[in-house]
């Protein structure tokens, strides 16, 4: 089956423009199951509209699935209605965090048919194979669809465990496109080297603070150090990258599984750049841990701290102890 993975044409102002994680695993899954893959990220295109014309022109989609994040996601609902005036047969998905909502809040929208709720790269192959085979979906978890004007949600999938079976194929993107960009996140303007990537180590985060997402049942499952100190290596030969800048949740919060990490790349004298502007947990620190940092490549990170009120920490349950943080810092 043809199916365009599509990233909405968001402000370029207000929207960090880095490589597109969650539709590369989707994408990454859907070409080993042997379905036609395209990825577009309209949001570093200097002209979406005819982009998306001509894409749609030239692949033939049978399916457009689009990934949204909350803040985004009206950007999702005008490219679905402009997918549909052009192809009205085409079938659009839904996907990405925002779809852990309640389904009448995407579902509404007539130019969406159905929506991937959670992580999707099981779910994803399951459903493209139900449609290919004109199969019904009712069985296929972590979806949702409106059928006779009512909504359907069907059971959840439980999170994935192993995550080592989920490699990236990186030849579905033109990574030299990623390379001439600021910075990874709109906060962070400065970086060592040009040629950077995002990169996922881990998936979740086992705390409970009441801001933040749940699509991954509030546990965190691990690749293997080996997997992603491989991954690093992989892409240094192939694509020359030289930094890094690791958006888990919480990276350091197995702090014995992190110094793994880091002494894996120091002892293959990697020479990398290494950043983590998603964000690491004040209170799983240690001497031995960031001296691993530093000779690793780390030269920059953001602490999550949210509040200089143990008041406000309290209330938000992210369970930190303030007294801590000069210390840390």
């Amino acid at each position: 089956m043809k199916v365009l993975l599509l990233r909405p044409a968001a402000e370029k102002k207000s929207m960090a423009r880095v490589l597109p994680l969650g539709l590369l695993a989707i994408g990454s899954v859907l070409k080993r199951a042997g379905h036609q893959v395209k990825i577009v990220d309209l949001r570093i295109s200097n002209s979406p509209d005819e982009e998306l014309d001509s894409v749609m022109s030239s692949f033939e989609p049978q399916v457009v699935g689009i990934g949204v994040m909350t803040i985004e996601c009206k950007y999702g609902f005008v490219d679905a209605a402009k997918i549909k005036k052009i192809n009205p047969e085409v079938t659009v998905i839904f996907g990405g965090p925002h779809c852990s909502h309640e389904p009448r809040f995407i579902l509404n929208d007539p130019n969406v048919d159905l929506m991937v709720s959670g992580e999707g790269d099981l779910t994803i192959v399951e459903l493209i194979n139900a449609l290919e085979q004109g199969k019904d979906i009712e069985n296929v978890p972590g979806i949702a669809y409106k059928i006779n004007g009512s909504y359907v949600r069907t059971a959840d999938r439980p999170v994935i465990r192993d995550l080592d079976k989920f490699d990236q194929e990186y030849d579905l993107i033109n990574l030299e496109r990623y390379f001439n960009f600021q910075s990874s996140m709109d906060f962070f303007p400065v970086f060592r080297n040009k040629r950077f990537l995002p990169l996922v180590t881990s998936r979740g985060c086992p705390f409970k603070c009441t801001y933040c997402h749940d699509i991954f049942d509030k546990s965190i499952q691990y690749r293997s150090p080996k997997a992603v100190v491989d991954e690093i290596e992989y892409l240094i030969k192939k694509y020359g990258v030289r930094e890094f800048h690791i958006v888990d949740d919480v990276f350091n919060v197995n702090m014995k599984r992190a110094k793994i990490v880091l002494d894996a790349i120091i002892e293959r004298n990697l020479n990398i750049h290494i950043s983590f502007p998603n964000g690491l947990r004040a209170d799983f620190f240690d001497d031995e841990l960031i001296d691993k940092m530093q000779r690793a490549g780390v030269y920059r990170m953001a602490l999550g701290i949210e509040s200089g009120s143990q008041r406000i920490q309290d209330m938000i349950k992210k369970d930190l102890d303030i007294n801590i943080i000069y210390d840390v810092v």
